[in-house]
C-alpha cells in the first residue's frame, strides 16, 4: 500500500504471534542457523523453553478441587468460586486469575521464574485467540500460492467493495495473499476473489481444488 503501515506495531500482521515474550522462540533458531548463537546460549534457551513447556503441561494436568481455601482465594481475586474440580489451566483462562494465585493453590515442584510464568500465562489465557491466528497464518500461506493474473478484471467481479476494487486495480497484487495485505481489502473481498478465480479456472479446465476455509 502507499502508507508504510507495517512499520507500526498496531498495524503489523498476526500481532498475537509477534510478541516480545516469544521473540527468542521465534528468532533464536534463525540466529542459531546463522551462527550468531553459541552452544552455551543455545543450551540456556533450550532449558528455558523446556521449563515453559513443562509448566504449561503441569497446569493443563493439575486439578484444583473446590474447598474453603480455593474459593476464598478465587473470591478475593474477584473470580467466581468453583463447585466442581477444574484444571489449573482452565482457571488461569479467567481474566481475574493469575499464575501467582494458582501457585498458592498448586505450587510447582521447582521454582518458576517470572519471565517463564508470564509467558505461560499469555499462552494459556489467549490460547483460543493464538490458535485462531495460527490458522490464519496457514490460510495466508495457502493464499500465497494463488496467483492473480496481471490482467485480472476486478471490475467484472460482483460483490467487491468499491474501495477494494479501486485499490486492487491500482496495486495489481500478484497473489491472493498480497491482495489481503492491501489496506481496505477485507476477508470477504478475498473470499469473493477466490470464488471468481475458481470459476475462471474451471472455465479453463484448471480448478484450484481448495477453499479458503480448508
Amino acid at each position: 500500500t502507499e502508507e508504510p503501515y507495517r512499520m507500526l506495531t498496531s498495524r503489523c500482521e498476526f500481532r498475537l504471534l509477534l510478541r516480545h515474550d516469544n521473540a527468542d522462540r521465534r528468532l533464536a533458531p534463525i540466529g542459531r542457523r546463522l551462527g550468531l548463537i553459541d552452544d552455551e546460549r543455545w543450551a540456556e534457551l533450550q532449558r528455558r523453553w523446556k521449563a515453559m513447556e513443562d509448566e504449561m503441561k503441569r497446569l493443563e494436568e493439575t486439578v484444583i478441587h473446590p474447598g474453603e481455601k480455593t474459593n476464598a482465594l478465587l473470591t478475593a481475586s474477584g473470580s467466581s468460586p468453583i463447585k466442581e474440580p477444574a484444571k489449573a489451566a482452565e482457571l488461569l483462562r479467567r481474566p481475574e486469575v493469575t499464575w501467582e494465585l494458582l501457585a498458592e493453590l498448586a505450587p510447582p515442584q521447582e521454582a518458576v521464574d517470572q519471565e517463564i510464568s508470564g509467558a505461560v500465562t499469555v499462552e494459556i489465557k489467549y490460547k483460543g485467540y493464538i490458535d485462531r491466528q495460527k490458522s490464519q497464518v496457514e490460510r495466508m500461506k495457502k493464499m500465497e500460492k494463488v496467483l492473480l493474473p496481471p490482467d485480472f478484471d476486478y471490475d467484472s467481479v460482483p460483490g467487491l467493495l468499491s474501495e477494494s476494487r479501486q485499490k486492487l486495480n491500482q496495486m495489481r497484487p500478484a497473489t491472493l495473499a498480497q491482495a489481503g495485505r492491501i489496506s481496505g481489502v477485507t476477508p470477504s473481498d478475498l473470499q469473493i476473489l477466490w470464488v471468481a478465480l475458481e470459476r475462471s479456472r474451471r472455465r479453463g479446465g484448471n480448478s484450484l481444488g481448495a477453499t479458503l476455509e480448508e
